[in-house]
């Protein structure tokens, strides 16, 4: 691998080519994090820093020059940056690299929930749609594709939430069928108070249907029971009596019509004499009586007389209603008692309890179909609730997604393991809360070197997970001799190219690791060539 940079920072001209672990070492402000930041930029195609914005990328070019080129160059492609424009591109085939594998972002340097995010995505720990959906053929989901559906339109959380708001509905539901409350023990046992389960709702039907046919028909037979027989008798035995009751009751109604058109005649005569009329020939008063006009002096009457007549005949008019109404009443009886005694001419007797038992059949049959149908709907109901339990257990923070990071955390820690066996340093682990430990210290708590080490060991496996082409560490001068030496035999172990940064006061301190096959001096903005300065192995 070639890499060639030109007016990137603090670098003047560099070119020089990789080996398998490459080691460049400098004084500190000499060029080292502008060479790893140049290399990174180009394999990346991002801006170096961060924090950057476009308008302030002229500040990467060297002073003095109108561009900064950066070239890294493979046997199959090249990947090339310009500042201050941040142009890249690629020819051939594109070097496979992260801005974790190259060092310019670490999980560990994010806040936790931007850490968990990319935790997340970095170990692929979310189950993908297919996940899901062989998680829920294996747990014998027959709407396994419905259930993926919805996660796909809603996400995870938002399947969750839908999926437990139905589940509430069908609750709900089944608490009016049932009128208990819901209960996953009780509702598998429910069943309707002395009901018996058996039978086909099409033949209770069946069953139903033959014995109303059964019940009408006895009915339409006119049979009676003896209860009934009873009432009818004492009924029509009403009737010589209510005969009697009318016989009298009509003499009266006679009596006071008689009275009444007494009365009224009397009051119709005097209110007749109460009127006065000229005669046009001599001019004298003259009232209307029975034998015609006669001299109204003859027949006058008191306004008093009038009054009492009117007071009579309301009276006479109620007596005569009253008498009409109890008639009525008489005769109603009578046809009752009438009818009553024609019933019993034309209908049977009924065995004992033969139309009662039909009914009481009837409504049995009537109860067991009903009760079949609750437990029927409970059942149902309770089969929509179960499923949705099970589902939301599944597609919960702490189902299936927890379990997939389980095990892609356990899968990423053995590798760790393996790194870190290979440096011969502490383990390092990444625990379920996301939490990454060094020798069961949390990393707050520990040494900047420890957490140097934690750092490239996450890189290296990271690198790895990703099959990354290039791995690049700067400040490993942080590194005691044995530290330098692992971190070197981690980068063999990964069989990733790897660039290692060192800082020192002169050539004769940069540690020449157990097989590094390349090593430069950087000074003044530019590499020196190959340096191999000191005979003893670091």
């Amino acid at each position: 691998m070639q890499i060639s940079i030109s007016n990137f920072r603090g670098i003047k001209d560099a070119s020089f080519e990789l080996g398998k672990v490459t080691v460049i070492g400098g004084e500190n402000g000499a060029g080292k994090t502008s060479i790893a930041q140049a290399i990174s930029s180009a394999i990346t195609n991002e801006c170096p820093i961060k924090e950057l914005k476009k308008a302030d990328y002229k500040h990467l070019v060297r002073i003095g020059k109108p561009m900064a080129n950066i070239e890294v160059k493979t046997d199959s492609g090249r990947a090339v940056m310009q500042f201050p424009e941040g142009n890249g591109y690629t020819e051939g085939d594109l070097l496979k690299s992260s801005i974790f594998s190259v060092g310019l972002a670490s999980p560990l340097e994010m806040k936790k929930t931007e850490a968990a995010e990319a935790w997340i995505t970095l170990l692929k720990a979310e189950p993908t749609l297919e996940d899901l959906k062989a998680e829920l053929l294996v747990q014998d989901f027959g709407n396994a594709d419905a259930i993926v559906q919805i996660v796909k339109a809603k996400g995870w959380d938002g399947a969750l939430a839908t999926i437990k708001e139905e589940g509430t509905k069908h609750k709900g539901r089944w608490e009016r069928i049932t009128n208990e409350r819901y209960g996953t023990t009780k509702a598998e046992s429910w069943q309707p108070e002395g009901f018996s389960l058996g039978g086909d709702e099409n033949d209770l039907k069946t069953a139903i249907k033959l014995q109303t046919e059964a019940y009408n028909e006895a009915l339409k037979n006119n049979a009676i029971n003896d209860h009934d027989k009873a009432e009818l008798e004492a009924e029509a035995a009403k009737f010589e009596e209510c005969e009697a009751k009318r016989k009298d009751c009509s003499k009266k109604v006679s009596e006071a019509a008689n009275h009444w058109a007494e009365v009224k005649e009397a009051l119709i005569e005097a209110e007749n004499a109460a009127k006065t009329l000229i005669c046009p020939g001599c001019g004298k008063s003259l009232s209307l009586a029975k034998e015609g006009l006669i001299l109204a002096k003859e027949t006058q009457r008191g306004a008093k007389q009038i009054e009492t007549l009117k007071n009579a005949n309301e009276a006479a008019s109620k007596a005569h209603l009253e008498a009409s109404n109890q008639l009525f009443e008489i005769e109603m009886q009578i046809n009752k008692a009438k009818k009553a005694a024609e019933k019993l001419k034309t209908c049977t007797t009924e065995k004992p309890g033969d139309t009662a038992k039909l009914l009481d059949d009837l409504n049995a049959l009537e109860k067991n179909l009903k009760d079949l149908q609750a437990y029927n709907e409970a059942k149902a109901e309770n089969t929509e609730i179960k499923w949705r339990i099970e589902a939301a257990k599944i597609l919960a923070p702490e189902g299936l997604r927890k379990r997939f990071l389980e095990t892609k955390l356990r899968s990423f820690n053995d590798m760790l393991q393996m790194l870190c066996k290979a440096a011969e340093w502490g383990d390092v682990k990444i625990e379920m809360d996301l939490s990454v430990s060094f020798d069961e210290k949390p990393f707050a708590l520990l040494s900047e070197s420890e957490q140097y080490r934690t750092r490239s060991t996450i890189q290296a496996a990271l690198a790895t997970l990703q099959k990354a082409d290039l791995m690049i560490f700067d400040r490993a001068d942080l590194l005691t001799k044995n530290g330098r030496n692992g971190l070197y035999s981690m980068c063999l172990l990964t069989n990733i190219t790897a660039i290692i940064f060192f800082s020192a006061n002169n050539p004769s301190e940069i540690p020449i690791l157990d097989g590094a096959d390349k090593s430069y001096w950087v000074e003044n903005g530019e590499l020196s060539g190959l340096i191999k300065v000191q005979a003893e192995k670091q």
